[in-house]
């Protein structure tokens, strides 16, 4: 039996396709058992129930990225059996980035972008973030994550 660091350092080591995450103060870990997230159009967002979305703040293509969760285990404290992910496959690129880095151009097109379709009412409020690049263990996820549990309850 594990705890919930070596829960998320197992999934990490083996490849898995999951999420960790908080929500109404309990941490979840949602495992898919196929390697890859689903794209779906993000008209075909409906479709995405019972799923954890991840998508980009601006994509032309206005794609979006699914996990289906096959497992989901609540991270309380409790232990965690390694044994409940066999027959989950795995990959050994653990980081796969969907998007590149905006450089200062492009992040202005995206503002501009932004405020016409806010002044058209089609959208009421826009967050458009910035990749930085940052080199480090991925080792290190399992305590980055726990710190900021607790940096903010």
């Amino acid at each position: 039996m594990l705890n919930a660091g070596s829960a998320l350092r197992l999934c990490l080591e083996r490849g898995l396709t999951f999420v960790a995450f908080r929500r109404n103060g309990a941490v979840h870990l949602w495992v898919q058992r196929e390697v890859g997230l689903e794209v779906l159009d993000l008209l075909d967002l409906h479709q995405a129930c019972d799923r954890f979305v991840v998508s980009s703040f601006h994509d032309h293509l206005n794609r979006i990225h699914a996990l289906r969760p096959d497992l989901r285990f609540q991270l309380d404290g409790s232990r965690f059996d390694p044994a409940s992910l066999d027959g989950c496959l795995g990959t050994s690129a653990m980081l796969d980035r969907t998007t590149k880095p905006w450089d200062k151009d492009g992040h202005a097109v995206a503002v501009s972008e932004a405020k016409e379709r806010i002044a058209t009412g089609e959208l009421r409020k826009v967050v458009l973030a910035r990749t930085v690049t940052v080199q480090f263990d991925p080792v290190l996820l399992p305590a980055l994550f726990r710190e900021a549990l607790e940096r903010h309850p």
